[in-house]
């Protein structure tokens, strides 16, 4: 069309001829009007270009923001008003990744397997209809596994929906467990953001669920059948034979070709308003009919007003304003550290949780290259750089480690894609760091914990045995003890075959204690007294000849405190720590051990944290060649040796010291430098009790019995003629049978005084099942439960069942005659 002042000029010329013949005010009038449209020609020429410059730069901006997602595991798909996908994102993961150029151009109930399409487009209309977040949950089968997902529908302007999937089987497989899949069913169904009914092929409404009422208002019996239906909601007769006739169509069509209906009509209320109602059928011969109904009346309105209301170029402009602040939103809301880089690797971005994490703020990092990447991972950190940037391929998942700004090394896993400029070309790559360092930490303790439970495994099954081999070193020699006497030259021999029986026994509950598992017996103990009778020992100049070019000092305080513990364990754990410090020393050189008190007001953090209290200590310092820093949270690992087995270690030595350290429930520091030494210092809490207050040898006499009546019963024979023999020494009348089959048919006819019962005998009943049937026939029977083993969990449930005492084997003389003496007691007092 022309602009009007040609049409003017045109007009007058006709009128008045050439313009030369024009009155002089018309000439000026057509003048100046030729001189505004000039202006406005210009105007709008720059006008035009500022515009096009202006949405250049906002396209740059959104195809950089965009980049951001990709190192995101969720699935982020962009919905225009009318359900086609119009951007892809995300979906990091393999079982959430689609390509882009796959999906894009297609509606969204397609992307999901076909039972799924109908929700999705369900929820997509309700978000743009009530403009608040939908979200829609659904499981696929993914490479043989049964994946559930979460989809969230979120509304952005002009009806556009940003839809996020996220993969959340974990939680979902945990909630399949609390609820019956007919539950979730009618669940979903009757509070469905849409109306449902149900109609049988009898034209008969069969359900209608409670978002059809909110809807409509009607109830199931205000519509006995379809025509009630047709009346009430369609009352313009011409209006509803249109409506009629349109599902007489779409019905043999859905019937014949599977294409289900698909509309929008305008309803009567039952309050009498109208409402724009999309309808929705499933329709399957010979099966009732499903109806979806969705009010989109405010949806319908709400596009009209924004098709009248927007502009081309202000759309442009605002969606990519609120799309560049989802970006950043996300980015700024991120636990992980994400950082930027142009294609020489210099910083172009950071996030608030990279400065959380890394200590860096983005003022000193912009435009410069970040200087946390260890010498020895950079090879591995530029190859995947290089795939990134070079070939366009993500990274995820690359484990690595960075360091700080405060020098901390960290353990980080890394996800990085490369970002493109507006021209399609690359401009530099996005990278998100996720530390793991506490995760890796919390693996590396699984691991010791799978390697002690696997040692207990070992020594709780050969403890048994052996403690039950240990009983005649242990007990025959006590009871030759008392027969002879005292000038006697055997007694020494005898002695010492005692001695040698209590080390075994002390060297299995080494094993137990390694697991955990032991029962150590603890009294008051000072430090000092158990370092010099070590010192002193066979074991410690084994020690001295074999490191002859290694000197041991002590500084021991004086005045150090008692605690409660074991003196054979705390001798253990020193040998094994003098060990350790000699053999750091190839060379030779001074091994200092210093005991002292020490009193902690608040807790002090070094290897472990140390709980405030009162201590005493035991330090062990060498001038060895140090322990490097990646060995020092491993050096108490069971197995876990830089020596040579069989040789100078075994791996347990500093696993037995930690488990008597946390036995004595007590504390470990060390500190260590390459190539300078190390110390350990063990903390263990002091006690006031004076070593004079300890119970001396109790005579004999003071625990003999007076001829009560005592059923031993044990699997094996040895072991009831060593209980037959000691309690017949101290005073009692024992009876002795081998199984617990056989004690319950001895206590069917009779009586005893007390029952001394093995906890572990096969085949048959074991020492629980023994116990609960004599409980059975006498309900007040006493007990003293034995083992070669250490307190297990059906030890535990006999002591509670019996509430007597529990002796571990081997038998000793006092130990076994002030038991049975106690328990008998509760007898008479009772």
């Amino acid at each position: 069309m022309a602009p009007l002042h040609s049409l003017l000029e045109r007009q007058l010329k006709s009128h008045f001829g050439d313009t030369g013949d024009l009155p002089p005010v018309w000439r000026t009038f057509i003048e100046r009007i030729n001189e505004a449209y000039g202006e406005f020609d210009q105007d709008r020429a720059q006008l035009e270009h500022s515009l096009d410059l202006r949405s250049q730069e906002l396209i740059q901006a959104n195809t950089e923001l965009r980049a951001v997602l990709n190192a995101f595991p969720d699935l982020f798909l962009w919905v225009d008003g009318e359900g086609k996908i119009i951007d892809c994102r995300g979906g990091s993961t393999s079982e959430l990744y689609l390509p882009r150029e796959l999906v894009i151009g297609k509606k969204i109930q397609s992307i999901p397997e076909p039972q799924l399409g109908e929700e999705f487009k369900s929820a997509l209309r309700e978000v743009q209809t009530t403009r608040g977040m939908v979200s829609l949950e659904y499981s696929l089968g993914i490479t043989g596994e049964e994946l559930y997902f979460e989809a969230r529908f979120m509304p952005l302007a002009d009806q556009n929906v940003l839809c996020v999937i996220r993969n959340i089987t974990e939680r979902k497989k945990a909630e399949q467990q609390l609820v019956s899949s007919e539950e979730r069913f009618r669940g979903l169904v009757e509070n469905a953001p849409f109306g449902i009914s149900i109609m049988t092929r009898e034209q008969s409404f069969e359900y209608l669920n409670s978002k059809f009422t909110e809807i409509f208002g009607y109830t199931q019996a205000d519509l006995p059948d379809r025509e009630a239906w047709f009346q009430k909601a369609y009352p313009d007769p011409a209006y509803r034979k249109s409506v009629q006739a349109a599902w007489k169509i779409d019905i043999p069509e859905a019937l014949q070709y599977g294409i289900n209906p698909d509309r929008i009509f305008t309803v009567r209320c039952k309050n009498g308003l109208d409402r724009m109602i999309h309808f929705q059928a499933v329709i399957v011969e010979n099966e009732p009919i499903i109806m979806f109904y969705e009010d989109v009346t405010d949806r319908f309105q709400a596009e009209e007003d924004l098709r009248r209301s927007r502009e081309e170029y202000k759309e442009l402009y605002e969606e990519a304003k609120r799309t560049e602040a989802v970006y950043r939103s996300l980015i700024h809301s991120s636990a992980d550290a994400i950082v930027t880089y142009d294609l020489d690797g210099r910083v172009t971005y950071l996030s608030p949780s990279f400065t959380r994490v890394f200590g860096w703020t983005l003022e000193e990092l912009w435009g410069r290259k970040i200087p946390y990447v260890p010498p020895d991972h950079e090879m591995a950190t530029n190859a995947v750089l290089r795939s990134v940037v070079e070939k366009g391929l993500p990274c995820q998942g690359f484990e690595s480690q960075r360091y700080t700004k405060d020098h901390r090394l960290l353990d980080v896993s890394i996800s990085s894609s490369r970002f493109l400029d507006h021209a399609g070309r690359p401009s530099g790559i996005l990278v998100l760091l996720r530390d793991i360092t506490d995760s890796k930490k919390l693996e590396q303790r699984l691991r010791v914990v799978e390697k002690m439970e696997a040692i207990g495994n070992l020594a709780g099954g050969v403890a048994h045995d052996l403690n039950n081999i240990l009983s005649g070193l242990v007990s025959y020699p006590e009871l030759l003890l008392l027969e002879i006497p005292p000038d006697d030259p055997i007694r020494d021999s005898i002695l010492t075959i005692q001695a040698s029986g209590l080390k075994a026994a002390a060297i299995v509950q080494d094993l137990l204690t390694l697991a955990r598992r032991g029962v150590p017996q603890h009294g008051v103990v000072n430090l000092n007294r158990v370092v010099q009778d070590y010192l002193q020992s066979p074991e410690f100049e084994g020690l001295a000849l074999y490191h002859p070019r290694v000197e041991i000092k002590t500084r021991l305080s004086p005045d150090l405190r008692n605690l409660l513990g074991s003196p054979v364990h705390l001798s253990k754990m020193i040998m094994n720590l003098l060990n350790n410090a000699a053999e750091a020393m190839p060379e030779g050189g001074t091994v200092t051990l210093t005991t002292e008190n020490r009193v902690l007001d608040r807790p002090l953090t070094g290897y472990e944290r140390v709980a405030e209290g009162e201590y005493a200590t035991l330090s062990v310092t060498d001038q060895g060649i140090g322990i490097a820093p990646e060995d020092i949270s491993r050096i108490f690992e069971p197995f876990y040796t830089k020596k040579v087995m069989g040789r100078s270690g075994s791996g347990l030595g500093m696993a037995v010291v930690w488990g008597t350290v946390k036995d004595h429930k007590g504390y470990v520091d060390l500190q260590s430098e390459v190539g300078r030494g190390t110390t350990i210092t063990i903390y263990l809490p002091a006690t006031s009790i004076r070593m004079e207050d300890v119970q001396p040898l109790i005579p004999l006499a003071k625990y003999r019995g007076q001829g009560e009546s005592i059923l031993v019963v044990d699997d094996l024979k040895e072991q009831r003629e060593i209980a037959f023999r000691l309690l017949k020494e101290l005073g009692y009348l024992p009876v002795g049978v081998g199984s617990g089959e056989e004690a319950v048919e001895y206590l069917q006819s009779r009586a005893v005084d007390l029952v001394l019962l093995d906890m572990i005998m096969e085949p048959g009943m074991d020492g629980l099942d023994t116990l609960k049937e004599i409980l059975r026939l006498h309900p007040d029977q006493r007990t003293i439960l034995v083992s070669g083993f250490s307190e297990t969990d059906r030890v535990k449930e006999a002591q509670r069942l019996s509430s007597g005492p529990y002796l571990q084997k081997p038998y000793r003389m006092q130990e076994l005659g002030l038991a049975v003496q106690a328990e008998l007691a509760k007898v008479r007092t009772r």
